[in-house]
């Protein structure tokens, strides 16, 4: 992992090693699904009263995203997206998104939002 993130610094480029416990977006996580999907079966979410543009479904852009136990599980399990979403967000057919916040105890994410605006 040192290695890798070296090479991306010598490319001016951030990379760095995110703490985590778990490896999520990943098959590893495959067999808990199931539960997961169990234990917020009851939730019954509203539907948002804003569009929202998620790394989940990136490409449903201003979409009205029902945030059940399917989409939690594949939020999870499903690669994120991130990219995409902002590259939607910032698109002049919506609206075009001018502020992005991180809201994190660890930003991690200011710098990709960054490069993919400036179309890196």
């Amino acid at each position: 992992m040192d290695a890798i993130i070296a090479v991306v610094a010598a490319q001016n480029r951030l990379a760095r090693r995110v703490e985590v416990d778990v490896a999520s977006h990943h098959p590893i996580i495959d067999p808990i699904l199931p539960e997961l999907r169990s234990e917020l079966a009851d939730l019954a979410p509203q539907p948002p009263r804003i569009p929202i543009i998620t790394t989940t479904h990136p490409c449903e852009a201003h979409s009205h995203p029902v945030m059940d136990a399917d989409y939690w599980s594949a939020n999870l399990r499903n690669p994120v997206r991130f990219h995409q979403a902002i590259r939607v967000a910032a698109a002049a057919e919506h609206h075009g998104c001018r502020a992005f916040i991180e809201m994190s105890p660890h930003p991690v994410l200011t710098h990709a939002i960054t490069e993919t605006l400036e179309g890196r």
